[in-house]
């Protein structure tokens, strides 16, 4: 190889990939020190080396060719394969020597920055060496080499005066060079587009393990976060019973202070109106219309306050109550419960003409005394709420879910809800306007709600006005 030809291309050329084939690399590289692909990986993350290592073993033995695989832009060597004495104990062996090979590698590395590109290139020890990126999404992170051989016989002379230069033993550095072996350029041009087609599947690869390391990196992130989340909301769950607890608490206490004070002003109330009817026998007649009628209408107004009052606080108590109670969940026979449900409102669903259709129901697991109470009011709600204009058709129905739970539905086709009344059912006091339904406490449907809640379950609605309703409740199966 004449010494001018030093560092210039012998071919260069491409890799038999159409653009469509190579349009994963996303086009030329970008430049920059840092060649990692979205910031994070470098070619060690993204290929099995081991594996790369083996098939560049094997391609080497096969066909003589030598196998050099590094990184980009660092140059560490990452897999050798079949190097050549006269650079492992030469070329590399001196100080040098080693600079003018690193020079040469980066010239012909750093000249190869498109998908799918393949140069050969005699190096300024020389030699002839042939390379073809790794490029990911933009990246060159990698180049894929072979090389440490010749085009043409050599010049004893030229390698004499390198011996010399660098201080080499020259009849074994004339040895080594007897060893390389002198390639026709044909063949090394057929080599070198192979070696484009191994770098095309290497890419390939390390995109395809990019793409699985993202989608791991996201999923290890969300599930991260959801447990983050989990964490907060089992947090946030412990504050809220605790709360609701010393809500409960303060409740039961509050109503159960009051309820003194109101027995003493409903008993005083009562005496008084005695005192002052038998005063009326007495008074003046100036006094009597005040006796008879003023102060016993006076009165009158305060018994009803206290009746409400007294109404109001046994509600609260109520609530309470079943808050402090503790559920003792169990397997039950929700057929026989129903029938007991039903037996004990027989007499109102007489009073409504109702008639009753009951399904096979599975079992669940919850408190049976609960669960008596939340069915025995979502009854006794269709009952109360009927329509005035068709005969009373109330159905129980159930069956168990695929994912384990028990599903249960209390419909009727009674008065139905308002659309706008809906949001409002579960608040406590509140009462639906219905005419001639009976004044109710409203603590119905929010004690019903709690008591599916504190048996591990839920309660949804679906109602139309004038055509009826229905309540369905999920609980835990046995």
């Amino acid at each position: 190889m004449p010494e001018q030809g030093r560092g210039q291309p012998v071919f260069a050329g491409y890799c038999g990939r159409t653009p469509g084939e190579l349009a994963y690399m996303d086009g030329p590289t970008n430049s920059g020190a840092q060649h990692l692909v979205d910031g994070k990986y470098g070619i060690a993350d993204l290929v099995d080396l081991d594996k790369l290592r083996g098939i560049f073993e094997k391609f080497t033995s096969a066909t003589g060719f030598t196998i050099g695989f590094l990184d980009h832009p660092g140059l560490n060597i990452l897999a050798a394969t079949g190097w050549r004495d006269i650079c492992t104990k030469f070329h590399r062996g001196s100080p040098a020597s080693s600079e003018i090979c690193v020079k040469s590698n980066r010239h012909l590395l750093d000249s190869i920055n498109e998908p799918g590109q393949v140069t050969i290139e005699a190096c300024e020890n020389g030699l002839v060496d042939c390379a073809t990126p790794i490029i990911i999404k933009g990246k060159h992170i990698a180049s894929l080499a072979t090389g440490q051989l010749l085009l043409e016989p050599p010049d004893p002379e030229r390698f004499r005066r390198q011996a010399k230069l660098y201080g080499f033993d020259e009849a074994a550095y004339l040895a080594a060079l007897a060893e390389i072996p002198v390639v026709a350029p044909d063949t090394l041009r057929k080599v070198t587009l192979f070696l484009g087609e191994i770098a095309f599947l290497i890419s390939e690869m390390g995109y395809t393990n990019l793409v699985i390391k993202e989608e791991s990196r996201k999923l290890a992130t969300e599930i991260a976060e959801r447990k983050l989340a989990e964490q907060e909301n089992a947090r946030l769950n412990v504050e809220l019973r605790e709360k609701n607890k010393e809500m409960e608490n303060f409740l039961y206490v509050t109503t159960h202070d009051l309820r003194g004070p109101l027995v003493n002003i409903q008993g005083f109330s009562r005496n008084l109106e005695k005192y002052f009817s038998a005063l009326a026998g007495t008074a003046a007649p100036e006094e009597k219309a005040l006796a008879l009628d003023r102060i016993p209408s006076a009165l009158s107004f305060i018994a009803d306050s206290s009746r409400k009052m007294d109404a109001l606080i046994s509600a609260l108590l109520k609530v309470s109550r079943l808050g402090r109670v503790e559920m003792k969940p169990e397997t039950l026979d929700m057929n026989a419960l129903v029938r007991s449900v039903l037996a004990s409102l027989r007499w109102q669903l007489d009073e409504a003409g109702a008639q009753v259709e009951v399904s096979d129901l599975p079992a669940c697991r919850a408190d049976a005394g609960a669960v008596s109470q939340l069915f025995g009011n979502l009854v006794d709600n269709a009952a109360k709420y009927r329509s005035k204009d068709r005969p009373l058709k109330i159905r129980v129905s159930g069956e168990k879910t695929a994912y384990g739970r028990a599903l249960y539905t209390v419909s009727d086709n009674g008065a139905g809800i308002p659309a706008l009344d809906l949001p409002k059912i579960w608040e406590i006091f509140y009462r639906r306007p219905e005419p001639g339904a009976g004044g109710g406490e409203g603590i119905g449907l929010p004690m019903v709600r709690r008591i599916v809640e504190k048996n591990g379950g839920s309660i949804r609605v679906q109602s139309r006005e004038g055509e009826g309703s229905a309540f369905t409740v999920e609980l835990p199966c046995p």
